[in-house]
Protein backbone atom coordinates (compact mmCIF):
# COMPACT_ATOMS: atom_id res chain seq x y z
CA UNK A 1 0.00 0.00 0.00
CA UNK A 2 1.55 3.44 -0.85
CA UNK A 3 1.86 6.14 1.77
CA UNK A 4 -0.59 8.44 0.05
CA UNK A 5 -3.25 5.34 0.19
CA UNK A 6 -2.26 5.31 3.97
CA UNK A 7 -2.61 8.84 4.90
CA UNK A 8 -6.04 8.75 2.44
CA UNK A 9 -7.47 5.76 5.03
CA UNK A 10 -6.32 8.09 8.23
CA UNK A 11 -8.15 11.22 7.07
CA UNK A 12 -11.37 9.22 5.42
CA UNK A 13 -11.60 6.37 8.19
CA UNK A 14 -9.84 7.23 11.34
CA UNK A 15 -11.08 10.85 12.05
CA UNK A 16 -14.56 10.20 11.57
CA UNK A 17 -14.27 7.62 14.09
CA UNK A 18 -11.86 10.01 16.17
CA UNK A 19 -14.88 12.15 16.08
CA UNK A 20 -17.10 9.86 17.39
CA UNK A 21 -14.18 9.95 20.71
CA UNK A 22 -14.33 13.53 21.74
CA UNK A 23 -16.11 15.94 22.95
CA UNK A 24 -16.98 18.46 25.43
CA UNK A 25 -19.80 19.31 27.78
CA UNK A 26 -19.21 16.21 30.35
CA UNK A 27 -16.48 15.06 28.29
CA UNK A 28 -13.29 17.02 29.22
CA UNK A 29 -9.80 17.42 26.74
CA UNK A 30 -8.20 14.96 29.24
CA UNK A 31 -11.18 12.25 28.12
CA UNK A 32 -10.86 12.94 24.68
CA UNK A 33 -6.85 12.10 24.64
CA UNK A 34 -8.18 8.79 26.66
CA UNK A 35 -10.56 7.88 24.09
CA UNK A 36 -7.80 9.01 21.22
CA UNK A 37 -5.10 6.69 22.87
CA UNK A 38 -7.15 3.80 23.42
CA UNK A 39 -8.67 4.06 19.30
CA UNK A 40 -4.76 3.89 18.52
CA UNK A 41 -4.82 0.15 21.16
CA UNK A 42 -7.29 -1.05 19.80
CA UNK A 43 -9.33 -0.49 23.26
CA UNK A 44 -12.94 -0.88 21.80
CA UNK A 45 -14.30 -0.78 25.47
CA UNK A 46 -12.45 2.35 26.83
CA UNK A 47 -13.16 4.01 23.15
CA UNK A 48 -17.06 3.21 23.74
CA UNK A 49 -17.19 4.96 27.73
CA UNK A 50 -16.94 8.21 25.39
CA UNK A 51 -19.22 8.18 22.62
CA UNK A 52 -22.75 7.89 22.07
CA UNK A 53 -25.14 4.96 21.06
CA UNK A 54 -24.77 5.49 17.46
CA UNK A 55 -21.49 6.17 17.36
CA UNK A 56 -19.80 2.97 19.21
CA UNK A 57 -16.65 1.68 18.41
CA UNK A 58 -15.90 -1.63 16.78
CA UNK A 59 -12.84 -4.14 16.77
CA UNK A 60 -13.33 -3.83 12.99
CA UNK A 61 -13.73 -0.08 13.22
CA UNK A 62 -10.18 0.45 15.18
CA UNK A 63 -8.56 -2.58 13.22
CA UNK A 64 -7.69 0.90 10.81
CA UNK A 65 -5.32 2.09 13.47
CA UNK A 66 -2.88 -0.94 12.98
CA UNK A 67 -1.88 0.82 10.01
CA UNK A 68 -0.41 4.04 11.80
CA UNK A 69 1.36 4.67 15.23
CA UNK A 70 0.62 7.21 17.63
CA UNK A 71 3.15 10.14 18.38
CA UNK A 72 1.94 12.40 20.34
CA UNK A 73 -1.89 13.60 21.39
CA UNK A 74 -3.09 17.67 22.84
CA UNK A 75 -6.68 18.54 23.00
CA UNK A 76 -8.27 21.30 24.69
CA UNK A 77 -12.27 22.52 25.37
CA UNK A 78 -12.74 25.19 23.13
CA UNK A 79 -16.46 26.23 24.03
CA UNK A 80 -18.59 23.46 22.85
CA UNK A 81 -16.13 21.60 21.14
CA UNK A 82 -12.65 20.15 21.92
CA UNK A 83 -9.67 20.76 19.57
CA UNK A 84 -7.43 17.77 19.29
CA UNK A 85 -3.64 17.82 17.95
CA UNK A 86 -2.55 13.85 16.81
CA UNK A 87 0.87 13.16 15.07
CA UNK A 88 1.10 9.84 13.69
CA UNK A 89 3.30 7.98 11.44
CA UNK A 90 3.64 4.92 9.48
CA UNK A 91 5.96 2.65 7.69
CA UNK A 92 5.25 1.62 4.75
CA UNK A 93 7.83 -1.71 4.80
CA UNK A 94 11.68 -2.43 5.43
CA UNK A 95 14.01 -0.23 4.22
CA UNK A 96 11.21 2.71 3.76
CA UNK A 97 11.80 5.81 6.13
CA UNK A 98 8.36 6.21 8.26
CA UNK A 99 6.20 9.51 7.35
CA UNK A 100 5.06 11.37 9.73
CA UNK A 101 1.52 13.94 9.46
CA UNK A 102 0.00 16.39 12.19
CA UNK A 103 -3.74 16.41 12.08
CA UNK A 104 -5.57 19.32 13.85
CA UNK A 105 -9.42 18.32 14.24
CA UNK A 106 -12.16 20.45 15.56
CA UNK A 107 -14.83 17.94 17.21
CA UNK A 108 -18.15 19.04 18.34
CA UNK A 109 -19.90 17.70 21.55
CA UNK A 110 -23.46 16.74 22.24
CA UNK A 111 -25.04 15.15 25.33
CA UNK A 112 -22.37 15.16 27.03
CA UNK A 113 -21.01 12.22 24.67
CA UNK A 114 -18.74 11.86 21.37
CA UNK A 115 -21.17 12.10 18.75
CA UNK A 116 -19.77 14.87 16.41
CA UNK A 117 -18.59 14.80 13.14
CA UNK A 118 -14.40 15.38 12.38
CA UNK A 119 -13.49 18.74 10.51
CA UNK A 120 -10.08 20.25 9.93
CA UNK A 121 -9.69 22.53 13.26
CA UNK A 122 -11.23 26.31 12.54
CA UNK A 123 -8.76 29.44 13.71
Amino acid sequence: MNKRMVWFLALILIFPLIASACGGGDVSAEDAEKALRAAFDGDVDEVNKYTCDSQKATAENLAVFDMVELESISCEEDGDNITCSITMSTSLGEGVEPQEMTQEITIPVEDGKLCGSVGPATP
